[in-house]
């Protein structure tokens, strides 16, 4: 019978150091998306000099933090800068708008929202996950035709997309 318990009492503590160490773990990770953002920001003569991916990542920092409008100041910074230079490759110029329209969303700005994910799929109208960001904020607005239509659209360059498919034919079903 004691033995029974000892085995009980074992098993409890192994379950309670399991969780301690899960949310250890999960600190330890913010803590250290605090250090590299504090290393990026450290020196202010750096950031004059940094690349679009390093704003990027900056901008994503702000996001992922909830620091929504430095996000959307660093992604309308990086879109200009961008815009700008010869050489501009469109899917990242489109990754920005994505996350720009996400960022406001957040802010529940979802026409602002909505007119970020039209230019990104101005540059890639092929992108999958504009085309899922943009369904779901019609969604939200109770746009649900316009939604459709999107979809429909878009699955005529890309028909073999079944994700957009099934939610098409669930959003027709909801109607």
């Amino acid at each position: 019978m004691n033995h029974i318990f000892n085995t009980i009492y074992l098993s409890i503590l192994l379950l309670f150091l399991i969780l301690i160490s899960y949310y250890i773990s999960k600190e330890i990770s913010q803590i250290i998306k605090d250090i590299q953002l504090e290393n990026l920001l450290r020196n202010k003569s750096e950031l004059n000099n940094i690349t679009d991916k390093l704003h990027f990542k900056i901008a994503k920092l702000y996001f992922n933090k909830n620091i929504i409008d430095a996000a959307i100041y660093e992604l309308i910074f990086n879109i200009n800068k961008t815009n700008k230079s010869t050489n501009t490759i469109s899917e990242n110029l489109s990754i920005n708008y994505n996350l720009l329209g996400k960022s406001y969303e957040k802010l529940n700005k979802y026409q602002i929202a909505r007119n970020q994910y039209y230019k990104a799929l101005q540059l890639c109208p092929q992108n999958e996950i504009t085309i899922q960001y943009l369904i779901d904020n019609l969604i939200l607005s109770n746009k649900t035709l316009e939604a459709i239509e999107i979809g429909k659209q878009f699955l005529e360059l890309s028909p073999n997309n079944s994700r957009i498919t099934t939610q098409i034919e669930s959003l027709e079903k909801k109607l």
